[in-house]
């Protein structure tokens, strides 16, 4: 069942032409250092990684889809990342 979200939710963005920027990844990531302790300390590193920007922008994408969704379905709330 979790294939088939997952399937639904990237053809939407891809439908509705939601793919965030690398200045809103670069943000992205910012915002979540200030929450993980971890990461914190690797930012510039973890910017310059490949495989983690296309994590935190694949995050960022969906909650961009989910807040296009609310937006649609009348809900007033953004997904919180």
């Amino acid at each position: 069942a979790r294939l088939k979200v997952d399937l639904v939710l990237d053809e939407f963005a891809k439908r509705e032409r939601i793919e965030p920027s690398d200045e809103e990844v670069d943000r992205y990531i910012d915002e979540q250092a200030v929450k993980d302790e971890e990461l914190s300390g690797r930012v510039p590193e973890v910017k310059k990684s490949q495989t983690a920007r296309r994590y935190f922008e694949s995050r960022l994408r969906r909650l961009k889809v989910l807040d296009r969704l609310a937006e649609i379905g009348g809900v007033r709330e953004p997904a919180k990342p």
